[in-house]
């Protein structure tokens, strides 16, 4: 028996003194939506924002899929906050500021697994009804 930890979307290469190379990968269809589920969170510390807004404001690089959420610890609980565009322009307003500490999340979006298709059975040939037992008559059906 041999265990082995790798990127799913690898591939091994088995290699022994009598045998030949062999290639072993594990298909895709049993990792994909495992893989499309995970997210990854990053602490983030300090982070200085505008205190009278629900939703931080930081400057985050766009995301082909999923989007950004902060996640902080408040008064012991969870709280979990959409993230806003930062300025692209600095401003000199004094509004009240806050420093947080928390975690920015890559969430991944919303998917449905994958159906698993079953194979798809060639066409009946042309056989007379006869020997088609869906073609039979009751009483010419047998058990």
């Amino acid at each position: 028996m041999l265990t082995l930890l790798l990127d799913p979307r690898g591939s091994v290469h088995a290699t022994s003194g009598v045998l030949p190379v062999e290639q072993i990968a594990i298909p895709p269809e049993h990792y994909t939506d495992a893989v499309a589920s995970l997210s990854l969170a990053l602490s983030s510390h300090p982070v200085l924002s505008a205190g009278n807004t629900a939703a931080m404001s930081l400057a985050l690089p766009k995301l082909s899929s999923g989007g950004w959420s902060w996640i902080t610890i408040a008064d012991r609980q969870w709280r979990t906050a959409d993230t806003a565009a930062a300025a692209s322009e600095a401003a000199l307003n004094y509004t009240p500021q806050q420093i947080s500490e928390g975690w920015l999340v890559i969430r991944p979006e919303e998917h449905r697994p994958q159906e698993h298709r079953p194979q798809q059975h060639r066409p009946q040939e042309a056989r007379p009804a006869e020997h088609r037992p869906e073609q039979r008559r009751p009483e010419e059906r047998r058990p």
